[in-house]
């Protein structure tokens, strides 16, 4: 059994990466698993534009690449659930004869989807790491370059139809910025930023506004913030934050007002909230705990039209935060008798224009919890009690927000529950009783919820919900064995996973109704 890891990236291109160009063009959309309240943020070109829905939208644009319509964030929640929405362009005056097709540029915390081929990069102990492509069918799915193996997943991300990512190539360079048109030729190093055999660590890769940005570390100045244009003259140290050789670790990148917020650390302040922008640069935003003790803002993502990210204080403990453009201030002191209202475990979600996260209380314990605003409260108890029911995996479908949670045993385990924006309740039992299903890697696709789950019969195998029924849908490994089906994403209506049968792993596909091996991995 290998010991290989699996991180999928999935870039927007056509298989020739031939741009399809118009002149006038209509950009129709359908929401999938979205409040028709939800927003829809997009980039085209260097332009940024947020489109308010009523279950669908349309866009008009002209002069426009289709390589340059990309999704910024859903929901204004730039991390997840990018594959709840379809972007169909209709050409009016199209110059290229090219198949325009469906640009199904979606985006989760795995994977960015593309319209011709899936690009995954696979992490192998023994073996080292690989660069691979598909299209869905064996003869399709290829090795595109090989590298060192790589203890860390690599940081991947898509712009304009080129795919970003750290690597080793194993050439006396270290770990450095790669970059590929998804064909063997056209995937190369883009600049030794750390000369020599060291490596650079390349971290925290994020587009703004249509260039890359991330943490690296040269040699001369520690972990930094650097960009690039995908050129070796383009390669650049924006700011040498801890100056000198001192680190300051740019994390949690996140775009919000067309300007970059990140976490970093310096002697003076500590971990704090930082901001870049093309015309002033890079400063400090906010000093939130005075001093060098750290406020080690950590994640930062919009939601709603702010800014949120969980904060460290010596007064109330690490508590949600939030950034309306002009002042950060904390939203609530959630768990006033500990250091710790959210956890390391924080999750969280944008749902009918309001953030849903989970957080600790000393009355109810770890719970669903929402905020407005300045203001947050409880929604549910569905331990029952001061003990904690574990929410996780926030996945919007149907118009309801789905999560795995605990009720303490009392009845169920850990199990699949639903919530309407009003209530609570348990939508399947998967592992019948108190026990629980390990329910994981909910996705919602051609109208019905996926996700991997273990019955106590069958093991861990793919389930899929559908109008208050659970259906089991595989038995990859045959018996009570578990798949270990890891990671999981969309591509083409298709859901994309990795499976183990008891002596093979392999490339799956399923559509929701059926499950198809794709490629066996040697």
């Amino acid at each position: 059994m290998s010991l290989g890891a699996f991180m999928a990236l999935f870039v927007g291109c056509s298989s020739n990466f031939d741009p399809y160009f118009y002149e006038k063009c209509t950009l129709d959309g359908t929401l999938q698993g979205l409040s028709t309240e939800s927003s829809i943020t997009l980039r085209v070109g260097n332009q940024i534009h947020t489109l308010f829905q009523d279950g669908k939208f349309s866009f008009e644009c002209s002069q426009i690449e289709e390589s340059n319509l990309s999704i910024v964030s859903i929901g204004n929640d730039p991390h997840r659930h990018k594959d709840a929405i379809t972007l169909q362009v209709c050409d009016v005056e199209k110059k290229s004869v090219n198949d325009a097709g469906v640009v199904d540029n979606t985006l989760n915390n795995f994977a960015v989807t593309c319209k011709e081929y899936a690009f995954f990069y696979e992490i192998n102990t023994f073996k080292g790491d690989k660069l691979w492509r598909t299209d869905g069918t064996q003869e399709g799915t290829s090795v595109i370059a090989n590298f060192a193996y790589n203890v860390n997943s690599p940081s991947l991300t898509i712009i304009d139809n080129t795919l970003y990512f750290g690597a080793d190539d194993n050439t006396s360079h270290g770990h450095e910025l790669y970059k590929s048109d998804g064909t063997v030729a056209g995937t190369q190093r883009v600049a030794d930023i750390y000369a020599g055999a060291q490596s650079s660590e390349i971290y925290e890769l994020t587009d703004v506004n249509g260039t890359l940005f991330f943490s690296a570390n040269d040699g001369n100045h520690g972990n930094e913030l650097w960009k690039s244009d995908g050129t070796p003259e383009g390669t650049m140290m924006v700011a040498d934050i801890a100056l000198g050789q001192a680190s300051s670790n740019p994390t949690s990148l996140a775009l919000y007002m067309d300007a970059l917020y990140f976490g970093a650390t310096t002697a003076q302040y500590g971990a704090e909230l930082y901001r870049y922008g093309a015309e002033d640069g890079v400063s400090i935003l906010a000093d939130i705990q005075e001093g060098n003790i750290s406020a080690s803002p950590n994640p930062i993502f919009e939601a709603n039209a702010r800014l949120y990210f969980k904060a460290y204080t010596t007064t109330y403990g690490s508590e949600l935060w939030d950034f309306d453009g002009e002042f950060a201030d904390m939203v609530a002191d959630i768990n006033p008798s500990s250091a710790y209202g959210l956890s390391n475990a924080f999750s969280y979600i944008a749902y009918h224009n309001k953030l849903y996260f989970n957080a600790t209380d000393p009355t109810y314990g770890n719970e669903l919890w929402m905020a407005n605003g300045l203001t947050a409260q409880r929604v549910a108890d569905i331990h029952g009690g001061a003990g904690s029911s574990d929410i996780h995996y926030f996945t919007l479908h149907d118009e309801l927000l789905y999560f795995v949670a605990w009720d303490g045993d009392q009845a169920y385990g850990s199990e699949l529950w639903e919530f309407n924006g009003t209530t609570t309740r348990l939508a399947a039992d998967i592992r019948s009783g108190i026990g629980s299903s390990n329910i994981a890697n909910l996705y919602s696709l051609n109208g019905v919820l996926l996700f991997s789950a273990n019955d106590g019969v069958y093991g861990n195998e793919l389930y899929r919900y559908d109008n208050g029924t659970a259906t089991r849908l595989t038995d990859i490994y045959a018996g009570s064995a578990s798949t270990n089906i890891t990671p999981v994403t969309r591509y083409k209506n298709m859901l994309l996973f990795r499976a183990y049968d008891g002596s093979q792993h392999a490339l799956w596909k399923s559509d929701g109704n059926t499950t198809q091996r794709i490629y066996t991995f040697l």
